[in-house]
């Protein structure tokens, strides 16, 4: 093989090759971590008391991701600051398990994950205590 085929081939698959593979491993990596941090955040948590668990649950599951619980800030998703005060434990609840049900203006549906398929019930409803308590 010539020295430019050779390094044509280098150039076109090898080199494109490595640098998948790199990725890769840099997203197992990233994913090994995060369940890392969720089994950690989790396990520091009684799950007796909803209130702190719905509020691991918000930050170790990406909610705080996409949703802001701060006045005034604008994410992917609506602000759930003082959500108790607009919507019932319902439409919360309804919101985590069919989030394409209701999509308020201004927001994509289908952006969010349907989390009946990820929560067991205990974990949606220590969510809906949490969110639920967001004055």
């Amino acid at each position: 093989m010539g020295k430019g085929i050779r390094s044509r081939w280098v150039r076109f698959l090898v080199i494109p090759l490595l640098t998948l593979i790199g990725l890769y491993a840099l997203f197992v990596t990233f994913q090994f971590s995060l369940i890392a941090d969720i089994r950690e955040g989790l396990s520091e948590v009684n799950e007796e008391d909803a209130l702190a668990y719905g509020e691991v649950l918000f930050n170790t599951r990406s909610c705080n991701g996409c949703h802001a619980i701060i006045p005034g800030k604008r994410h992917l998703g609506p602000n759930l600051f003082g959500i108790s005060e607009r919507a019932s434990e319902a439409y919360i609840r309804e919101s985590i398990l069919l989030p394409n049900a209701v999509t308020l203006e201004g927001y994509k549906a289908g952006t969010m994950p349907e989390y009946g398929d990820i929560l067991d019930e205990d974990q949606v409803d220590a969510l809906v205590i949490y969110l639920s308590s967001l004055k």
